[in-house]
C-alpha cells in the first residue's frame, strides 16, 4: 500500500460504520510489541508477523 500502512487503514475502516464491526486480522513484518498493541487498541482481532527473509 504505497500511500498509508495497515495501522492507518484500520484506523480509517474504524471511523466507517459499514466497516467498524468487520474482523480484522493482520499479517505484517512489523514484528515490535508497539505495533501490536496499537493493532489491538485499533480494532484488529489478530495479528501476525511475517518470517524475516533469510539471507
Amino acid at each position: 500500500m504505497p500511500r498509508m500502512d495497515g495501522l492507518k487503514l484500520l484506523s480509517g475502516m474504524q471511523k466507517d460504520p459499514q466497516l467498524e464491526g468487520l474482523p480484522i486480522a493482520m499479517l505484517t513484518s512489523r514484528g515490535a510489541d508497539r505495533h501490536r498493541q496499537m493493532a489491538y487498541q485499533l480494532g484488529a482481532r489478530g495479528y501476525f508477523t511475517k518470517p524475516a527473509p533469510v539471507r
